[in-house]
Parts: structure tokens; C-alpha cells; sequence
């Protein structure tokens, strides 16, 4: 045996060992990696050590999907979470503050439009 071969760089353990012959990671693998040889990063939705953690599911995106070490939400979270993880919910006095300003905006818009048309009538 020549030893051409190294261990993936995923293999898990201070010392990132592997099976001398097939190259199956000998400690597991590093976090957010998975397989024997420890070369696939963890499937859509888990992450962590062993990929034996979920995503929060609220996170964003079509496949709530997040980071596969950290499991932090990499499309956002839905509407009513917030948190690299989304797992705080937001407090109904945060989103009156997001969609106060919008509100307020197209009140106004509104009542322009109105004052218009009514100016106008008046007018004809």
C-alpha cells in the first residue's frame, strides 16, 4: 500500500482520522457532515452533529431550510419570527411598528386622491 489517499477533512475528531484501507472516518464526522467518508454536507432541513438536528420550522424559503452547522435560517424567517434561528417570536408591538409607516402612507395617499376628485367636482 502506497497510502495515496487522504482522509476527508470532514472526518470528525481532534485528530481526523480514517480507516487505513476504505477511508471511513474513523470518529464520525465534523459537524454539519455526513456519510461514511463524511463527504455530503447534511440534508436540506437538518444540521448539527450527526445532521440529527431539524430546522426551526420557521424558517423562510420554500424548504425552511438553514445553515448546516449552525442551523441558521439562510432564507429569513416567516412573517412573526425573527432570530438567526427565527425561533423569537415577534411581538405584536414590532410589527405595528413595520407596518405603522406603511399604513400611515397609504392613508395619506388616500385622502389626496380624495381632496382631488372632490376639488375637481367641485370645480365642474
Amino acid at each position: 500500500m502506497n497510502c495515496s489517499q487522504t482522509c476527508s477533512s470532514h472526518c470528525g475528531g481532534r485528530n481526523k482520522t480514517c480507516h487505513h484501507l476504505t477511508g471511513v472516518c474513523t470518529s464520525g464526522c465534523a459537524i454539519g457532515f455526513e456519510g461514511e467518508k463524511c463527504e455530503s454536507l447534511c440534508r436540506k432541513g437538518t444540521y448539527g452533529q450527526n445532521c440529527t438536528q431539524n430546522c426551526n420550522n420557521h424558517c423562510g424559503g420554500p424548504h425552511e431550510e438553514c445553515h448546516h452547522i449552525s442551523g441558521e435560517c439562510t432564507s429569513g424567517c416567516v412573517v412573526g419570527y425573527k432570530g438567526a434561528t427565527c425561533s423569537s417570536p415577534v411581538t405584536r408591538r414590532m410589527l405595528d411598528d413595520v407596518y405603522k409607516p406603511f399604513v400611515l402612507s397609504v392613508a395619506s395617499m388616500f385622502t389626496v386622491v380624495l381632496l382631488c376628485v372632490t376639488a375637481m367636482g367641485m370645480f365642474v
